[in-house]
C-alpha cells in the first residue's frame, strides 16, 4: 500500500545527517542513507625475462586503477490490514473483549545493501503519529510471522533463496519480540502478529499498540531516526441491546393497572429486543432472550416470535415459568419482537398495593455461540447480559459505555399494579315516614327522619383518598314539601370496628356532591375491610298527608380500576299523619240504630230530603295513618271537636249522645262545650292521650232536626 508523502506528523523520518544528505521522505519509507565503502584498487605486475640476459628475473608493474563503491540503504515499514490511504496505521481493526487481533506490515529493503532489521512489537502509543486517545494498550507478540518475497510479491528466485542461505537467513518463519531479520536488496517481509484485548474493556474502547523496524545499517552510520513506526489500533465493538416491554391489560395499551375483580385478568406482553445502532455496535447472533414471569402468571397459550426459537419452557424452583427465545442473528438497527398472553391468579396479589414486574432479560456471548443457561445464570455462560431490571447489578454486564434513561440502549419494562377494587353502598332502611310538618330550621331535629348509607370497602386498595376519590350524591325528587335538611354527617368505622366521632360534610360540588377525603377518615382513607356511615335528614313543611318524596343516593369511584357498577340506594320518605273523615246518616227513629225503613247508613254523601223530627248520626274517624313499629309513630295529645254552630240553627244536640271510641276499646262518653285549646268554640269533642300508628278513634253524635226552623 503506497504511502502519503513528506507527512512528517505521522512516520519517523531517519535521517543521516552526517551523511550530508536530503531528509526528504516518504511517510512509510525512511530517509535514503549512503556511506563510501573502502575502494577498489588494483594495479598488474609481471615478470620475465629477456633472452640476453636469461638469469635475470625482470619485474613489470603497470598503472594503478581504482574503483570507488557507495552502499545505499532505504527501507519502508507498511501497515496493510486497514483499506485506508494511511499506511502508517492500521485503523479501527474490529475487536471483542478477551480476543485477539491480528496485525500485516510490509517491511522492503528498498536499498542496494543487504540489511538487518530489529522488529519489535509495542503496547503503547507513539508521539510520532497522531492517533485518536487510547483506552488501552495492545499486548506485544513474541510470535511475530514472517515470510520473504520479492519486493512486488512474487516468491524468491533460486538465487535470491541462495543468497539468504548464504547468511543464515530463511525465507519464513516467526520472530520473537526483538527479533531480527535479514533482508537483500529488493526483498521485502510480509510480517504478521496477534495482539490481545483485555477481557474488561467495553464497546467503542480503543486500543493502540506498535511494529516497528530497526536499520542496523542506519543505527551503525548514526542515521538520526534508524526506526519506522507502524501503529495498529482496534476498535471493541459489540451489540447494544434495547429491550423494551410492554404491556396490555384488556383493551387498555400500554397499562399499568390490572383489574382483579375480572373474571379471568390476563395480560398481553411484548418485548421488543432492538440492536441500536452506533459507532461501535455489531451484529449479535445466538443471543437468548429470557423471561420468568412473575410468580402468579401462567402462560395462555404460545410464544410468538417470528424468527426465533423457544428452547426452553422450564420452571423455577417456586414455580414460575422459565421463557427462553434463541434469537440466531440480529442486524444493526433490526429489532427482534416477542409476544404472549399471561393469566394472572387473583389469589397471589390480595394485598393492598399489590403489583408485579415482568423482566426481560438477554444473554449473550463474544463467540457467537449460544448460551447454555441454568436457572441461576452465573457469568461463566455469558458475555452480555443486559436486563430491564436495572436495580440488579449482574444483570446489567453490558459491555457498552453507558446505558442510562437517555441514551440509545436505555431499557424499560411496565410495572403492573393490582387493583381489586369492590366497593358496596348499602342502607339498612330504604322507607321512612314523616309527620306532614316537622322542624326544619336548624335548630332540632324534632319529627326529622334521618337515612343511613354504609360505603363498605371490600377490595384491596385503600378508598378515599388522593389516589382513589369517592364521590356521593344525594338527589331529592319534586315534592317541594320533603326535602333533606340540615348537614350530612359520617362516622368512619376502622377494619377493627372503631367508630371515629360524627364529622359533618358540607357539599362540595352545587350544592348536593360530596367527596370522601382522607381527612375525613383519620387521614389514610377508607382501609380494606373499613366503612363509612353517612347520615342524612329529611324535613317537612306544610306536607300533604299521603304524599311521598324519592331521594336518591350515588356513588361514584374514580382512579385506577374504579368499579363502575355500584348500585345507588333509592329513599323513599312517605307523609303520614292524621286522616279525618266525617260520616253522616239519617236516623228516622232517633233512637241511634240505622235499621228501619227509609234509613240511610253512614256516608259522606248528601242526604236527600231529611224531614223535622228525624235525626242526623254524625261519625267522625280519626286514623293514625303511619305504619306501625318500626317505622310509624304515635299522635299524641289529639283533640277531636265538630263546633256545634255548624248545626245549631237546624238542629239541636241529643243529649248525653257524644261518644268517643279509640280502637276496640269501650266506647266512652265524649263532651260538650268548649275544649282546652285557644280560641275554641262550643263542640263536641274528646281528647284522646295516644293514638298508636293504624289506631284509629271515632267520634259520634246525634243532633235532631228542629220543626219550627
Amino acid at each position: 500500500m503506497k504511502s502519503n508523502n513528506f507527512n512528517y506528523s505521522l512516520l519517523a523520518v531517519g535521517v543521516a545527517a552526517v551523511m550530508g544528505i536530503s531528509t526528504g521522505a516518504n511517510a512509510a519509507e525512511s530517509t535514503e542513507v549512503s556511506a563510501d565503502a573502502e575502494p577498489i584498487v588494483s594495479k598488474a605486475t609481471a615478470t620475465y625475462t629477456v633472452s640476453t640476459n636469461p638469469d635475470q628475473q625482470q619485474t613489470a608493474e603497470s598503472n594503478e586503477v581504482t574503483v570507488n563503491v557507495s552502499e545505499t540503504a532505504n527501507f519502508s515499514l507498511v501497515a496493510v490490514s486497514d483499506t485506508d490511504n494511511n499506511s502508517d496505521t492500521n485503523a479501527n481493526q474490529l475487536v471483542i473483549p478477551g480476543g485477539t487481533t491480528k496485525f500485516d506490515h510490509i517491511l522492503t529493503n528498498t536499498g542496494n545493501v543487504t540489511d538487518t532489521y530489529t522488529v519489535t512489537t509495542t503496547g503503547d502509543d507513539t508521539s510520532e503519529l497522531t492517533t485518536a486517545t487510547p483506552d488501552y494498550a495492545l499486548g506485544t507478540s513474541d510470535s511475530i510471522a514472517y515470510t520473504i518475497v520479492q519486493s512486488n510479491g512474487d516468491p524468491l528466485t533460486p538465487d535470491q533463496t541462495s543468497a539468504l542461505n548464504a547468511f543464515n537467513q530463511v525465507s519464513e518463519g516467526t520472530l520473537t519480540n526483538g527479533g531480527t531479520i535479514q533482508l537483500s536488496p529488493g526483498l521485502r517481509a510480509n510480517l504478521s502478529y496477534e495482539a490481545a484485548t483485555p477481557i474488561n474493556q467495553i464497546g467503542n474502547d480503543k486500543g493502540v499498540g506498535t511494529l516497528t523496524a530497526t536499520s542496523a545499517f542506519f543505527t551503525t552510520v548514526n542515521a538520526a531516526k534508524p526506526t519506522l513506526v507502524n501503529e495498529n489500533q482496534t476498535l471493541v465493538k459489540l451489540p447494544v441491546f434495547k429491550i423494551e416491554k410492554t404491556a396490555v391489560c384488556g383493551t387498555t395499551a400500554p397499562c399499568s393497572t390490572l383489574d382483579l375483580t375480572a373474571a379471568t385478568p390476563t395480560i398481553d406482553y411484548s418485548i421488543k429486543v432492538t440492536n441500536v445502532s452506533t459507532d461501535y455496535s455489531d451484529t449479535a447472533t445466538s443471543f437468548i432472550v429470557r423471561d420468568i414471569l412473575p410468580l402468579g402468571m401462567t402462560l395462555n397459550g404460545t410464544v410468538t416470535a417470528s424468527g426465533a426459537t423457544v428452547t426452553s419452557n422450564a420452571r423455577t424452583e417456586d414455580g414460575r415459568t422459565i421463557v427462553d427465545i434463541t434469537v440466531p442473528s440480529l442486524a444493526v438497527g433490526a429489532n427482534q419482537v416477542i409476544s404472549f398472553k399471561v393469566d394472572v391468579d387473583k389469589t397471589k396479589y390480595t394485598k393492598a398495593n399489590s403489583s408485579a414486574t415482568n423482566h426481560a432479560t438477554v444473554y449473550d456471548k463474544f463467540d457467537s455461540v449460544t448460551p447454555v443457561l441454568s436457572m441461576t445464570p452465573n457469568d461463566t455462560e455469558y458475555d452480555i447480559v443486559d436486563s430491564t431490571d436495572d436495580s440488579t447489578p449482574t444483570l446489567n454486564t453490558t459491555k457498552i459505555p453507558t446505558e442510562d434513561s437517555d441514551t440509545l440502549g436505555a431499557d424499560t419494562t411496565p410495572t403492573i399494579s393490582f387493583t381489586r377494587r369492590v366497593i358496596t353502598l348499602a342502607s339498612s332502611t330504604t322507607l321512612k315516614e314523616i309527620a306532614p310538618i316537622t322542624v326544619t330550621d336548624g335548630t332540632s331535629t324534632d319529627g326529622q327522619v334521618t337515612y343511613q348509607v354504609t360505603i363498605t370497602n371490600k377490595g384491596q386498595d385503600t378508598e378515599g383518598n388522593a389516589d382513589n376519590p369517592l364521590t356521593f350524591i344525594v338527589t331529592d325528587g319534586s315534592n317541594e314539601q320533603v326535602n333533606p335538611v340540615g348537614p350530612l354527617t359520617l362516622v368512619y368505622n376502622s377494619p377493627d370496628g372503631t367508630p371515629t366521632e360524627p364529622i359533618q360534610v358540607e357539599p362540595t360540588v352545587n350544592g348536593k356532591a360530596y367527596t370522601i377525603v382522607s381527612s375525613l377518615t383519620g387521614g389514610i382513607g377508607i382501609a380494606p375491610g373499613g366503612a363509612v356511615t353517612i347520615s342524612y335528614n329529611m324535613g317537612s313543611t306544610d306536607a300533604l298527608v299521603g304524599s311521598s318524596e324519592t331521594t336518591t343516593v350515588k356513588l361514584t369511584a374514580s382512579g385506577n380500576g374504579a368499579p363502575t357498577n355500584i348500585e345507588p340506594i333509592t329513599h323513599t320518605t312517605y307523609v303520614k299523619g292524621l286522616t279525618l273523615d266525617k260520616f253522616q246518616a239519617l236516623d228516622i227513629n232517633c233512637d241511634g240504630i240505622i235499621s228501619g225503613a227509609g234509613e240511610i247508613n253512614f256516608t259522606k254523601d248528601p242526604i236527600e230530603q231529611a224531614e223535622p223530627d228525624q235525626c242526623v248520626i254524625y261519625r267522625i274517624d280519626a286514623k293514625n295513618t303511619s305504619s306501625t313499629a318500626p317505622l310509624g309513630f304515635d299522635i299524641t295529645n289529639l283533640l277531636i271537636a265538630d263546633a256545634t254552630s255548624q248545626y245549631s240553627t237546624a238542629a239541636d244536640y241529643v243529649a248525653n249522645t257524644a261518644k268517643i271510641k279509640i280502637g276496640s276499646a269501650a266506647e266512652s262518653n265524649a263532651v260538650k262545650g268548649t275544649p282546652p285549646a285557644p280560641d275554641s268554640v262550643d263542640s263536641i269533642y274528646a281528647n284522646v292521650s295516644t293514638l298508636a300508628p293504624q289506631g284509629t278513634a271515632t267520634l259520634s253524635f246525634r243532633v235532631k232536626i228542629k220543626n219550627n226552623r
